[in-house]
């Protein structure tokens, strides 16, 4: 980030602060919540959940004889938990700033329009994720959309938004359609170029992608450039819900202050933190998962390729091709070997999507 845009995004950090409260507190011994019957938010909604008795009757205030059972960040703040979980991945990616969503469509729906106002410009690549697009949609700032991984029409838009403010290239990582790497290199250099953020979602390449598995970024050797890096927890970790953004410390607590998604919707519950929090410790101390997935990957790139199909070198979990043989054909030729895959068609031509996972045999 340019100092410019840092100073824009400072100051609004301190008019956010003197109108809002984070959403980060965390109840513990200094931080008290406020307690009905003796117990806090959460063990109030645990003693729902595991013992199966109502919290808090209302049927004695004019309501519906209802209960008690959701308590929003705003209210009751964060478990202990997606703290401990925040700081595993800080310290795996080795980012300044990490902060945990209910949902992935949440951070999409919401970043661009937190942090972006009409005198700004958003560029974004055509290919993007589904759900990325929507919450770009959202924003008030100028949409300017290039071409799939074509960096001459992204300096084109990057040359047409000067006058803008603070101008935001959105690329996915890896894409999720073709498992295709984002050229970060020439995104990169563009944007010091022409002093514009980078937001990646790199939730294909989170685990799956680099040496070490900390994404598509470290795949291109320029690991941490981006400004922000949003991951889906349930495409590699394995979670029923939640995902997380992280990167440069103002914009993280922009999005902390003013994210409505974040601040009014509960906490990610503890199960699926635990989940997603064993699966990574596995992950960062062995590299079984790690070589699974990877032989796992070839095998069905050798086995393809072998089937008469030219698919493209991986360097994910998702494998792609494609082939002017119909969807049907494909589907019946796959379900037959008890495959399952994403077929999409475009023109005459189909393109069919594996995501293998290091439990996947081929």
């Amino acid at each position: 980030m340019d100092s410019n845009s840092r100073q824009i995004f400072e100051d609004e950090l301190v008019m956010s602060k003197a109108i809002s409260r984070p959403s980060d507190m965390v109840f513990d011994a200094v931080h008290q919540p406020t307690t009905i019957n003796g117990q806090t938010a959460y063990e109030r909604e645990e003693t729902l959940v595991y013992n199966q008795k109502p919290l808090v009757n209302f049927s004695n205030t004019g309501l519906m004889g209802g209960f008690q059972t959701i308590f929003n960040t705003y209210s009751c703040g964060v478990t202990k938990e997606q703290k401990e979980f925040e700081s595993v991945v800080c310290d795996f990616l080795q980012v300044p700033e990490i902060l945990v969503f209910p949902s992935y469509e949440a951070i999409c729906a919401d970043f661009a329009a937190n942090l972006l106002n009409d005198t700004d410009a958003i560029i974004y690549d055509e290919y993007c994720n589904p759900s990325l697009m929507r919450g770009i949609r959202l924003s008030a700032a100028e949409k300017l959309r290039f071409g799939h991984n074509d960096m001459a029409k992204l300096e084109d838009k990057l040359k047409l938004s000067q006058m803008r403010r603070i101008r935001l290239i959105v690329t996915d990582g890896i894409f999720c359609d073709s498992g295709q790497c984002a050229n970060l290199n020439a995104i990169k250099q563009l944007a010091e170029k022409y002093n514009a953020l980078v937001v990646v979602d790199d939730s294909f390449g989170f685990l799956a992608c680099g040496k070490n598995g900390r994404g598509s970024d470290e795949h291109c050797g320029i690991r941490g450039f981006a400004d922000l890096k949003i991951v889906n927890l349930q495409s590699t970790l394995k979670a029923s819900v939640g995902a997380f953004v992280c990167g440069d410390s103002t914009l993280i607590e922009l999005l902390r202050r003013r994210s409505v998604s974040l601040r009014y919707s509960v906490s990610v519950q503890r199960g699926t933190l635990g989940t997603a929090a064993y699966n990574l410790q596995n992950f960062i101390e062995s590299d079984v998962e790690r070589e699974a997935l990877r032989e796992n990957v070839l095998s069905l790139y050798d086995t393809l390729r072998e089937m008469g199909f030219n698919p493209e070198r991986p360097c994910s979990n998702i494998v792609s091709f494609t082939t002017e043989t119909s969807a049907d054909r494909l589907r019946e030729m796959f379900l037959e070997r008890g495959w399952l895959c994403e077929l999409y068609k475009r023109g005459a031509k189909t393109t069919a999507v594996f995501r293998v996972t290091s439990d996947t045999k081929f």
